[in-house]
């Protein structure tokens, strides 16, 4: 069966399982919410038939007006919860009915009480110690049907709370075996599937690492098995691809290396045969002729600069990385000392985060913080007191290093040229340099798998952070 029609399958049907597990629960727990509030409506009327009748029997006793103003107040509120009640079955209808009938007959017997307890003027008469008796009896024995009525409407209440826990109970229980077994097929069909994906992800890191001589073997009969056959074929021509890359590349640098090293010799035949000229016959020239030679020579220096420059960048790809721990702290360090040693005048406060260690080459690194803290240095020269700042901070996840200064700043319009090499933002009157730096750091930081990138503003500062993967 194909991977797809499978996957379909197992989603449609856990999906529907799933829904109608959740429908079965939520009515089962509708229902069991339902009974438990005609419970507590139930016991609710329990509670106040069982005061009224006690406050009908404390007022046969006292015959105070208080007692009389309870019962009023406590009468209203057994009616609220009565209009209120909407119990569900015919036998909870019923004797809800009877306790609405008796209660009216109730007030109408407690009325005539207190009414004949207010007409009396003796009390000692026999005749109103009779009536007095036939009235507190009558009162007393509906209130007592009224408390048996809502008794039994409690207990019968009671009963179908309880039924409606237990068949929740089950329900719930029943729900989630079916969860379970519907989780245990899906496991099972996933496990067909993950299984050799997992093998094929091995295979690519192991690809990744380098390793293209490696062969993914999976034996199955759906597209997992086709597609592994298409990663080796495409492994094979990755293969033979690289290695003509290789090549390529590693004329290109050896040109470069021997034409940089072919140039040097004529840049310092013109500069030094410009400085004779200058100082043999620089008498003999008027201002113009002495500013030209001085171009002249500005230009093969600057031209012998830029080789220097190109031949430290085809280093870095050339150089052999040797991976190791390096206290990035400890780096930074060093290197601050060395830019405070060459301009000691300086106001510069220096703020480097401690503990800080990567993995990786630590001489290129050491490059990399050369490069940054030094156009930090570079950048802020032109204010009184810069602050210069090297640390960490999490970045999508990641550990990402930064340098920040506040000098000169940048353009962010003009990000993307930063890191190219012989790209400059600022002139050479303004921060002397090539333009290479920062080239070199994006070279090293992509040899060491990561990532390098920056944020800035014209005159308020920039920073630079770098990112290393290099496990």
């Amino acid at each position: 069966m194909r991977i797809k029609t499978l996957l379909l399958i197992n989603a449609a049907f856990f999906i529907i399982i799933i829904l109608l597990i959740s429908l079965v629960i939520s009515w089962a727990g509708q229902k069991e919410n339902d009974a438990k509030e005609e419970k507590i409506l139930a016991d609710a009327i329990l509670m106040d038939v069982n005061e009224l009748r006690a406050l009908a029997f404390d007022y046969s006793r006292h015959h105070e007006e208080r007692i009389v103003v309870q019962w009023t107040i406590k009468l209203d509120e057994l009616k609220k919860l009565i209009d209120k009640a909407d119990f569900k079955t015919s036998r909870q209808k019923e004797i809800l009915d009877s306790i609405h009938y008796n209660i009216d007959s109730v007030e109408s017997s407690f009325s005539d009480f207190v009414t004949n307890n207010a007409i009396q003027t003796s009390r000692d008469t026999a005749t109103y110690q009779q009536r007095e008796d036939l009235l507190v009896s009558l009162l007393l024995l509906k209130t007592q049907m009224i408390v048996l009525d809502a008794f039994k409407l409690s207990e019968e209440s009671n009963v179908i709370f309880n039924m409606a826990s237990q068949s929740n109970r089950i329900i719930v229980i029943f729900s989630l075996i079916l969860a379970a077994i519907t989780i245990s097929v899906s496991i099972l069909i996933m496990r067909s599937i993950v299984q050799p994906l997992s093998r094929l992800y091995e295979g690519a890191r192991i690809i990744g690492s380098g390793n293209l001589d490696y062969q993914v073997d999976i034996k199955s009969y759906d597209e997992i098995n086709r597609l592994s056959n298409a990663f080796n074929q495409m492994t094979a021509k990755l293969k033979e691809r690289t290695s003509h890359l290789e090549s390529a590349i590693q004329e290109m640098e050896d040109f470069a290396y021997s034409a940089s090293h072919d140039l040097r010799t004529p840049l310092r035949g013109i500069d030094g045969f410009s400085q004779a000229f200058l100082e043999d016959y620089g008498e003999n020239l008027d201002e113009t002729g002495r500013d030209y030679l001085n171009r002249v020579r500005a230009a093969s220096q600057k031209m012998s600069d830029i080789i220097d420059g190109m031949l430290s960048l085809s280093s870095i790809t050339r150089k052999k990385m040797q991976i190791q721990e390096v206290d990035l702290s400890g780096l930074a360090a060093t290197i601050i000392r060395k830019l405070r040693i060459n301009q000691p005048q300086r106001n510069v406060e220096f703020v480097i985060a401690q503990g800080l260690i990567a993995t990786g080459d630590p001489q290129m690194l050491g490059i990399v913080l050369e490069n940054l803290l030094g156009n930090a240095w570079k950048f802020t020269s032109r204010h009184q007191s810069a602050r210069i700042e090297f640390g960490e901070k999490l970045a999508d996840g990641k550990t990402a290093y930064f340098v920040r200064d506040d000098g000169a700043g940048f353009d962010m319009a003009y990000a993307d040229k930063l890191f190219k090499p012989f790209e400059r933002q600022h002139t050479e009157v303004e921060f002397p340099g090539i333009g290479i730096g920062l080239a070199i750091v994006k070279r090293i930081i992509n040899r060491h798998r990561g990532k390098v990138w920056a944020e800035g503003e014209v005159e308020k500062g920039a920073i630079f952070y770098f990112t290393l993967n290099y496990l």
